[in-house]
């Protein structure tokens, strides 16, 4: 074989080599690229999942925020007369609780799940029992209940205290009214407690008459020259 024929089959068979190799390595670019961009995926799920679930907590951890403070804007909305005296015109009021729910006449400073800030009527809050768990509900005057606690899968019970240290499960109506003698009005108030069992949540609400001289009758003033 000539010298020139042998120069020209080498060279033939180093391009093939080379061709060869070049397209391993596209190969391999692409085998690579390909793992990578699978690892960067499944990080980015990873990722948005982690981030997606934070979110879903910190919403749920808002909502519960929303509604304990709505409960407790209630409780603290309760119109309660003073102890001893002639109280809110001589009618006390109209709070009453027991273990499953309580009721009375509210007047908020801020609006809540249940009802708008201001004068509000009569609301009832009670707890709605059901296989799994215990709700919380809240209406206002003839409107339809809201949910405004979802305790499930918890079991909850509500108490009521007049100075926060001796509990009870019933409140009856002008609780306390007979406190104080030689017809002065003293201050009353209420600790309303709503308590899951396992330790599930414990909220604790405060409701008070206010100063006494704010539910006196008004006075009648004789016109000046009535009695001439």
């Amino acid at each position: 074989m000539a010298p020139e024929e042998t120069d020209g089959i080498m060279a033939a068979a180093g391009r093939g080599a080379r061709d060869g190799f070049s397209l391993i390595e596209a190969m391999m670019v692409m085998i690579i690229g390909g793992v990578a961009l699978m690892l960067v995926f499944e990080i980015g799920g990873r990722a948005a999942a982690t981030g997606f679930g934070l979110g879903g907590r910190a919403l749920a951890v808002g909502d519960r925020q929303l509604a304990e403070d709505s409960l407790r804007s209630l409780i603290g909305g309760l119109q309660l007369a003073p102890a001893g005296g002639a109280a809110v015109h001589d009618h006390g009021d109209d709070f009453e609780g027991e273990a499953t729910g309580f009721r009375g006449s509210i007047i908020l400073d801020r609006p809540t799940i249940c009802a708008p800030a201001g004068p509000g009527g009569t609301v009832v809050v009670r707890i709605e029992p059901s296989a799994n768990g215990d709700r919380v509900t809240c209406q206002l005057g003839a409107e339809a209940p809201r949910l405004l606690l979802d305790l499930r899968p918890y079991r909850a019970r509500f108490a009521y205290s007049g100075d926060g240290a001796a509990w009870t499960d019933r409140w009856r109506r002008d609780e306390g009214m007979s406190v104080g003698g030689g017809g002065i009005a003293h201050l009353r108030e209420v600790y309303v407690r709503l308590a899951a069992d396992k330790g599930g949540l414990v909220i604790v609400g405060h409701a008070s008459s206010g100063r006494p001289a704010l539910h006196q009758a008004p006075v009648s003033e004789t016109p000046r020259g009535a009695d001439l």
